[in-house]
C-alpha cells in the first residue's frame, strides 16, 4: 500500500514540515506516516476534523503512548518487528467504552477502505501481465548467437541493416546506435550487401533459395556481415557462414528487432541455445556491457502501475510545482520508463525533449566533483585521511596575514561535510555592488568582457578576475566550527574543486595532460580531466559546465528570473551564486545535463565501474565512496537514504546501500545497488522564482516509491 502513504512526518522536524503537513491533511485522502516521539499526546483526531482529512494515520510511537494514541486518533500503531513481543504491550491498559468503541468503529472503516484501495493496486499488477513478463523472457532468451567468427559482436555504432520487411526500432535507440535501415533484395543485392564498408547485419525470409543460401556460406569473415534468419530448418543450409544468429519471433508486434539489435550491440546479452528434435546447439554466450531500452514488462514492472507516474507529474505541473521534467527509470540496466513532461517555462512555448539541458545544481557535486576525487584518488594523488596543508600552494602564505584556517581539514571531512566549514560562502558582499547613483555596473562588474572582466556571472554581466582570486584568500580565512558537527556545505564541495584543479594543474603531465604553460594558462583542468575521464568515454555528449559554449539557448530549460543579483532570466547560466562567481564552473553546481546522460553514469556506477567494455574506477574505489562513512550517514559526497527518506526525494523502498544526490532546481539522482534501479529527475522547480511546490507533492520520492512497488514478482 506504498502507493497511497503519501508522506511520512516526524515530530522532531515540526518546525521543517508543519506546513507540508497540513497541506496534505487538507488535500489527500490517502494515508500519512507520523513518528510521535515527542508529541506523543497530540491529537490526531482535533487535526482530522480541522482539516477534514478522511485518511489514515500510521503512527510510530513509545509504548507508553499507544493506548494513548488510540484514543487520540491513530488508525495503525506501526510496531517495530524485530522487537516485537506481544507481551510487553500494554493492551491489558485498554478500557473499551462508549467513546472508545465509537473511535475503533471509524477507524476500522478507514482501515478497511485503506486496504480496499492498496488491494487495487495489487489488482493492476494482474496475471496477464506476469504472463506478458515472462513470455518477454523467454523470447529473448530464445535468440541464439550462434557464430561470431569475425568478432564483430558487440557490435560498434553505425551498423547498416538490411532486410526484405519493414524492421521498426525505436527513435532513441536508432540513433543511440547510428543504425542504418535500408530495404532491399537480399538476393539480388547479396554481392553488393557484402561488399559494402563498415558492419552489416542482413535479416533473411523465412524461405530461401538454395542458391542464397550457398552464397551464404561463402561469404569470408572478413566482410564483416552478420547473417539473422528465423527459420530453424535453414540452420543446416546456413551453418557454414561465419557470423549466424537465430531470431526466434514473436507474433506480438515488431518490438522483437529492438530486443536483438540491443544484444549485438551489447546493451543485451545472448544466453540461447538451439534446441533441435535429437540435439542442442549450443549459443554463444556474450555479456551485458551498457545500457539498455525495453518494454516495462521485460524488466518484470507493471506498466498498468507505471501510469500513477505519469498522473502524479502531470498533478504536479497543473499546480505550478515546475513548468515540466525529465524521468529515467531503469532496473537490471534497462530503461523501462523514459518520459518528458511539460514545457521549459509556464508560458508553454518550447515542449520538454529528451535532449532539454537542465541546470542540475547540487548534482554537480556527485556527477562531476566526486567522479574527479575518485579518479584521482585511485591515481594515488591523495589518502582520504591527508590534510590540505600538504596540497594548498606554497604562493598562499605570501596573501595571508595569518596560515590557513582551513589546512588541517581532511579530504574525508570535506567529502562527508564534518569540516567545520560554513553551509555557504559569504558571498553576499560580492553581490550588493549596484547602488542609486552607479546603476548596475560599478568597480566589481562590466557589461563587456575583456581582459579584466572576464568571469561571466551572467548574460552580459562580468566579474573582474581577481576577485575571484580574492574568494580563494578568504576562503582559506574562513571561521570554522571546532565541534567540526555534519553541515551539508557548499563550501566543502567548492573546497575540493579547488584542490582537485590545484593538484591537476601543478603536476599535468602526471595526469595525461601535454600542454605548453602558455596552453595551461587558457585551460581548467579540473573540467578537462572530467570530459576525458568520464564524460567523453562514456558519450556524455549533452554534459557539461557553461552549456551555452556549445548548445543553442534553446536547447537549454531556464532556471529563475533573479531580481537580487543578476537581474535577469537564468538561461544557460548557472542558478547557483557561489558557482556564478566562480565562473559557472565550480564544484558545488555548475554541470547542465539530460537524464539520459546521468542514467548512462548511474549503470556505469551501477555496475561498479564498468562501463561498455570500459573500465573507469574499480569496484573498490565505487564500493568505498558510495558506502556510508564512519561516524556519519553519507558516503563520500554522495547522499544516501536516512530514516525519512522522502525528505530526499528517495524511496521508502530503497535500499540502505542506495547512494545519489538531490539538486535545489529540482533534482535528484539514485542509484540502487541490491534491487539494480536507477533513478533519474530533472526539473526547474525554480523557475519563475523559488517556490518550495515540488516539496508540498513529494513528486520526486513518489515517483521512485511508484517504480518499487511497480514490481511484478517480489
Amino acid at each position: 500500500g506504498k502507493n497511497f502513504i503519501v508522506n511520512h512526518y516526524e515530530d522532531k522536524n515540526i518546525k521543517l514540515e508543519f506546513q507540508s503537513f497540513i497541506t496534505d491533511l487538507k488535500t489527500t485522502h490517502n494515508a500519512l506516516e507520523i513518528d510521535l516521539s515527542i508529541l506523543d499526546t497530540v491529537s490526531l483526531e482535533t487535526l482530522r476534523n480541522a482539516y477534514s482529512f478522511t485518511g489514515v494515520f500510521i503512527v510510530s510511537t513509545q509504548k507508553r503512548s499507544i493506548n494513548q494514541q488510540i484514543e487520540n486518533g491513530a488508525d495503525l500503531i506501526r510496531v517495530n518487528a524485530g522487537q516485537l513481543d506481544l507481551n510487553s504491550l500494554p493492551y491489558e491498559d485498554w478500557r473499551p467504552n462508549q467513546k472508545n468503541q465509537k473511535i475503533v468503529e471509524e477507524s476500522t472503516k478507514r482501515i478497511l477502505a485503506f486496504k480496499q484501495k492498496s488491494n487495487e493496486i495489487t489488482a493492476n499488477k494482474s496475471a496477464k501481465e506476469q504472463v506478458l513478463s515472462v513470455s518477454d523472457n523467454l523470447f529473448f532468451n530464445s535468440n541464439v548467437l550462434l557464430k561470431n567468427e569475425s568478432k564483430i559482436i558487440p557490435f560498434e555504432a553505425g551498423v547498416k541493416i538490411y532486410s526484405e520487411v519493414k524492421i521498426s526500432i525505436g527513435s532513441t535507440l536508432r540513433k543511440e546506435n547510428e543504425f542504418s535501415i535500408k530495404m532491399s533484395s537480399i538476393e539480388e543485392n547479396l554481392d553488393q550487401i557484402i561488399n559494402g564498408k563498415g558492419l552489416k547485419l542482413v535479416f533473411l525470409n523465412d524461405t530461401i533459395s538454395d542458391s542464397l543460401a550457398l552464397r551464404i556460406c561463402q561469404v569470408e569473415k572478413s566482410k564483416n556481415t552478420l547473417f539473422c534468419f528465423s527459420n530453424s530448418n535453414n540452420y543446416w543450409r546456413l551453418k557454414d557462414t561465419p557470423n549466424l544468429i537465430f531470431l526466434n519471433k514473436s507474433k506480438k508486434k515488431e518490438s522483437d528487432y529492438s530486443i536483438i539489435l540491443q544484444q549485438l550491440t551489447g546493451q543485451l546479452a545472448f544466453n540461447g541455445n538451439l534446441p533441435f528434435s535429437d540435439t542442442l546447439l549450443t549459443g554463444v554466450k556474450t555479456k551485458k556491457i551498457k545500457l539498455a531500452r525495453t518494454d516495462p514488462s521485460f524488466c518484470s514492472v507493471s506498466a498498468d502501475s507505471l501510469k500513477g507516474i505519469d498522473w502524479a507529474i502531470r498533478s504536479a505541473i497543473n499546480g505550478n510545482a515546475f513548468p515540466g521534467c525529465q524521468v529515467i527509470i531503469a532496473k537490471d540496466g534497462c530503461v523501462f520508463y523514459d518520459k518528458s513532461f511539460g514545457y521549459h517555462t509556464y508560458d508553454r512555448q518550447k515542449p520538454v525533449t529528451s535532449e532539454s539541458l537542465y541546470d542540475v545544481a547540487s548534482l554537480t557535486k556527485v556527477v562531476a566533483t566526486t567522479m574527479v576525487g575518485m579518479k584521482l584518488f585511485e591515481m594515488g594523488a591523495y589518502q582520504l585521511s591527508d590534510s590540505l596543508k600538504d596540497f594548498l600552494p606554497d604562493t598562499l602564505r605570501d596573501y595571508l596575514p595569518y596560515p590557513s584556517t582551513i589546512r588541517n581539514i581532511t579530504f574525508q571531512e570535506l567529502f562527508t561535510h564534518s569540516s567545520g566549514l560554513p553551509a555557504g560562502f559569504p558571498v553576499l558582499p560580492y553581490m550588493q555592488y549596484t547602488t542609486s547613483e552607479i546603476g548596475r555596473f560599478d568597480k566589481f562588474y562590466c557589461d563587456i568582457k575583456d581582459s579584466v572582466y572576464s568571469i561571466e556571472v551572467a548574460e552580459n554581466l562580468f566579474l573582474e578576475k581577481c576577485y575571484q582570486d580574492s574568494m580563494w584568500l578568504k576562503l582559506n580565512q574562513i571561521w570554522l566550527d571546532p565541534s567540526k558537527q555534519y553541515r551539508y556545505s557548499d563550501v566543502n564541495m567548492n573546497t575540493l574543486y579547488f584542490i582537485f584543479k590545484s593538484i591537476l594543474q601543478g603536476d599535468p603531465n602526471k595526469y595525461g595532460f601535454d600542454y605548453t604553460p602558455d596552453e595551461l594558462k587558457a585551460k581548467n583542468l579540473f573540467v578537462e580531466f572530467l570530459y576525458d575521464k568520464v564524460y567523453g568515454p562514456l558519450g556524455m555528449n549533452r554534459t557539461n559546465y557553461k552549456p551555452l559554449d556549445n548548445f543553442a539557448k534553446t536547447e537549454i530549460v531556464p532556471t529563475e528570473k533573479e531580481n537580487f543579483w543578476r537581474k535577469q532570466l537564468l538561461h544557460g547560466h548557472v542558478h547557483d551564486p557561489n558557482a556564478a562567481l566562480y565562473g559557472g564552473i565550480a564544484g558545488n553546481a555548475g554541470i547542465f545535463s539530460t537524464t539520459h546522460d546521468l542514467a548512462i553514469l548511474a549503470e556505469m556506477l551501477l555496475r561498479k565501474g564498468l562501463y561498455n567494455g570500459q573500465r573507469y574506477f574499480s569496484a573498490e574505489t565505487v564500493n568505498k565512496f558510495s558506502s556510508s562513512q564512519p561516524n556519519s550517514f553519507r558516503g563520500l559526497g554522495f547522499n544516501k537514504p536516512s530514516l525519512n527518506t522522502s525528505a530526499f526525494g528517495c524511496a521508502d523502498d530503497a535500499a540502505p546501500e542506495t547512494f545519489g544526490h538531490t539538486g535545489f532546481t529540482g533534482t535528484c539522482i539514485w542509484i540502487d545497488p541490491v534491487n539494480k534501479i536507477t533513478y533519474v529527475f530533472l526539473s526547474n522547480r525554480v523557475n519563475p522564482s523559488v517556490n518550495n511546490r515540488i516539496y508540498q507533492y513529494g513528486i520526486r520520492a513518489n515517483i521512485h516509491q511508484m517504480a518499487y512497488d511497480a514490481r511484478l514478482f517480489e
